[in-house]
């Protein structure tokens, strides 16, 4: 998915981890 959230970086994991990505 984008990764171009505005998020803290939980936020940000907790919604590409429901995307079903994986973070580097």
């Amino acid at each position: 998915g984008g990764k171009s959230y505005a998020l803290t970086p939980q936020q940000y994991a907790l919604k590409v981890t429901v995307q079903g990505e994986t973070l580097c």
